[in-house]
């Protein structure tokens, strides 16, 4: 699993770490690590749901290390996975075997929004609601994953216990490409649109997180996006590093 922080704080010049999420990678010797986009599409829906369950254990690996910190840490796991029965019973053992004060700490990405029209999901989707609410029982928090891209996220928000939401590079890039052009009516609307979301779920307690920030020039829309929290390669790329960076060390022993 791959690493990178996300942070808070005044990120124009001293940005706070926050938290991290952990990214699935394939690594084979003597070639780079690929990205999920690289190899899940030739992988079976059990075989998927043995890298959720990887992921999750390691979120939790990562919890058990860094125990007396604030920092949260986050994983991805498809929204199908969470209408297993199997699978959310081993997540919550495994969430039960951390300390209370520690478990809020875990956050559940749920990626693959665009399947919740699926007729697979749609037949299970009461099933869905009480498994997410079987793992915030539990303790952990659930974030939804690339919010804006598809209808599907505004119905997963009004439906399931959400801590994050968490705004695609693509909603960013949308937002600063309507301030630098000559945008339609139909793009500012949904620019608005998404400013008002993540100004409403702020309002509701919710935390927004802004991904694929890469330099300074950005940081002002992501803000209009609502975001208190903040993801990108202009605070860290990926790495696999078995090890926390001693700055990040010192950090969260800071916070």
């Amino acid at each position: 699993m791959a690493r990178q922080p996300i942070v808070t704080g005044n990120i124009h010049d001293a940005p706070q770490l926050a938290g991290y999420e952990l990214l699935a990678r394939h690594k084979r010797a003597q070639f780079p690590a690929r990205t999920p986009g690289q190899f899940m599409s030739r992988l079976s829906t059990d075989h998927l749901a043995t890298i959720d369950a990887l992921a999750l254990r390691s979120a939790i690996d990562e919890i058990i290390a860094t125990q007396g910190h604030n920092t949260f840490v986050t994983f991805n796991c498809s929204i199908l996975n969470l209408t297993r029965v199997d699978f959310v019973d081993y997540a919550s053992l495994r969430i039960a075997a951390l300390p209370a004060s520690d478990r809020s700490r875990l956050v559940v990405e749920i990626t693959e929004t665009e399947r919740v029209g699926d007729k697979k999901l749609a037949s299970g989707w009461s099933l869905l609601r009480r498994n997410v609410d079987r793992l915030t029982a539990s303790g952990a928090r659930i974030a939804i994953d690339d919010f804006g891209c598809g209808n599907a996220c505004l119905r997963l928000a009004r439906n399931l216990p959400v801590s994050f939401i968490k705004y695609s590079k693509n909603v960013l890039d949308d937002c600063i490409a309507a301030d630098a052009d000559r945008p339609t009516r139909q793009d500012l609307m949904n620019i608005d649109l998404m400013r008002s979301i993540g100004s409403t779920m702020r309002g509701w307690g919710c935390d927004v997180i802004v991904e694929g920030l890469e330099s300074a020039s950005q940081i002002s829309a992501a803000f209009d996006l609502g975001g208190n929290y903040f993801q990108g390669f202009m605070f860290g790329a990926p790495s696999l590093s078995t090890a926390l960076p001693e700055r990040d060390h010192n950090r969260m022993a800071a916070g």
